[in-house]
């Protein structure tokens, strides 16, 4: 897409630690690298990191700031001082630093909001409890969002709540969904893909690719390869992530499959992601059902690496059946499931097929200059309303 206009972002990602390759973190740095890419001048700022990057976005200035929010202030006013930027993008649910710079800078200012505290602490089986404190917050937060001059949502369902529950006008809202480094993930054969990581190639295998955290369905997953196993012994499961649920999955897994037959990798640089897809036969996706839609960058890794993907009927991952890359399963049906990943397994030609198809849509719809094009509209538009 041909840039308009070239901007000077200030890219607020507050909540970042570049040292730990998370989804959050990739987001950020993909982000920055692609709007640098198509013209722009980004200036990154996380909160911690820098010092030893999973990533770093070449072109683009990364700067580190922390403490309270007069400690963040201060720093990012220093940065300003050095290099006056035209605009603010920022990335949380609480926009009150950039509302801040807003009032004492008079830039304008476009908030990114990937899900809802409220519906992610809810799932966690964390309630909380209305008080009068956070009465005042949810008000003075939904006075702020009111008079931000933009807004990128990454699903339907935020950008729903965002105009129904805090009063958004629906014309600053623009869904813009989670993109991929098709340079970086890209299609590899899997004898090559084996090779690079000193898995063995000639036996099929299932990879999951992600943070291990209670919104994903991990045990079912195990029943699903026991199933598999039955008639693919085997079938080796491969668990590229880290996180709090990865003692007790490890656990069940090297409990009820085959030995030899279970590998955690833990977390992994972004750079060695795309070649332990490869190695891989598909993906997995055992999303539970959530309050909001979801976009996973790991459906889109998977896709840009030429693997079909499974997983489960959930907002969010009916583009799977749509462009025909994958196959979806009712959730928590462990059963339906195994079969599934059986059927995929035994069929190298329509695992082919689903993956020509998955690579075309991402090169397509789902690089990170193209998510960056459509970032850059919602920018110049608040930027106009801002004036």
């Amino acid at each position: 897409m041909k840039v308009r206009l070239s901007l000077r972002i200030l890219f607020l990602a507050l909540d970042i630690d570049l040292s730990r390759p998370r989804g959050d973190t990739v987001h950020a740095i993909e982000l920055a690298r692609g709007l640098h890419q198509i013209g722009h001048s980004v200036a990154l700022v996380v909160g911690a990191g820098t010092a030893a990057p999973a990533d770093r976005p070449e072109g683009v200035v990364i700067h580190e700031v922390f403490g309270a929010d007069s400690r963040v202030l201060a720093g990012i006013a220093r940065i300003l001082r050095a290099w006056p930027a035209e605009i603010v993008y920022e990335r949380r649910f609480s926009p009150k630093i950039g509302f801040v710079l807003g009032r004492l800078y008079g830039l304008p200012s476009v908030l990114e909001v990937n899900g809802i505290l409220r519906d992610e602490l809810a799932f966690q089986g964390r309630i909380r409890v209305p008080t009068m404190v956070h009465r005042l917050k949810d008000s003075a937060r939904r006075a702020m969002l009111r008079r931000l001059q933009g807004f990128v949502a990454v699903s339907q369902a935020i950008r729903d709540e965002l105009v129904g529950t805090y009063g958004v006008d629906a014309r600053r809202v623009r869904v813009i969904g989670n993109g991929v480094n098709v340079d970086r993930f890209r299609p590899l054969s899997k004898a090559d893909a084996c090779s690079q990581t000193g898995i063995p190639p000639r036996i099929p295998r299932v990879v999951f690719v992600g943070n291990l955290v209670g919104w994903r369905d991990f045990d079912g997953v195990v029943n699903a390869m026991a199933m598999v196993q039955m008639g693919l012994p085997d079938a080796e499961l491969l668990v590229v992530g880290d996180g709090p649920e990865r003692e007790r999955f490890e656990l069940a897994a090297r409990a009820v499959l085959r030995e030899g037959t279970v590998r955690f990798v833990g977390a992994v640089p972004p750079a060695a992601v795309p070649a332990y897809i490869g190695a891989s036969d598909l993906g997995l996706l055992p999303e539970k059902v959530r309050g909001l839609d979801i976009s996973p960058l790991k459906l889109f890794e998977y896709l840009a690496c030429a693997r079909p993907v499974v997983g489960y009927r959930v907002r969010g991952l009916e583009i799977l059946e749509t462009i025909g890359a994958g196959l979806l399963v009712s959730p928590g049906d462990a059963q339906a499931l195994g079969s599934a990943l059986t059927g995929l397994l035994s069929r190298p030609d329509l695992r082919e097929d689903m993956g020509a198809k998955g690579r075309a849509f991402v090169e397509r719809d789902k690089s990170w200059k193209s998510v960056a094009g459509r970032v850059t509209e919602v920018l110049l538009e608040a930027g106009k309303a801002g004036s």
